[in-house]
């Protein structure tokens, strides 16, 4: 096995290397190659979209609205195109809380530093080595999100919230 390196530009300022492990001596690799390259261009495209909205300092209520409905392109297409992966924690709260965070305070993740969700993808890490004895990963996830919920909220660990219904 050998690993090309795609360049992939999402935007007119960003450049990513993406790093795929294919066989180039099989028939296939490079189309395989090629193929992963194209998916990875079209999410990072939809990705774009939603930073380039939720990056500036103020955001209006029309912008807000524009990002619900790119959040909802972003995570429609990441679904469906990699269904086996799971969804980030960055991507969870892209997905689940950036629009009501903007619509609460009127301003974008722009005037933001980044410590915060830095600071939590940190502990969720750190809990993930605690539980990582847990072979089941949905098990394992509920364990370190009861954990986390105890640190923050004690008061809100038995409370349940109405399920989300998804597109």
């Amino acid at each position: 096995m050998e690993v090309h390196l795609l360049e992939i530009t999402s935007t007119k300022h960003c450049s990513l290397p993406i790093w795929r492990s294919c066989a180039l001596h099989s028939e296939g690799g490079t189309s395989q190659a090629i193929e992963v390259g194209s998916k990875m261009k079209t999410a990072f495209t939809h990705f774009a979209t939603c930073h380039n909205i939720y990056d500036q300092n103020f955001v209006s209520e029309a912008k807000c609205c524009e990002l619900g409905e790119a959040v909802a392109a972003f995570m429609k297409y990441f679904r469906s195109t990699f269904p086996d992966e799971t969804i980030p924690i960055k991507m969870h709260m892209l997905e689940e809380h950036a629009v009501e965070f903007i619509q609460s305070y009127g301003v974008g993740f722009g005037l933001l530093g980044e410590q915060a969700s830095e600071s939590i993808y940190a502990c969720f890490n750190s809990l993930g080595i605690s539980y990582r004895n847990i072979r089941n990963p949905v098990e394992r996830l509920k364990f370190m999100v009861k954990e986390h919920l105890i640190t923050i909220a004690p008061e809100n660990v038995d409370a349940r919230p109405p399920p989300i219904k998804r597109a």
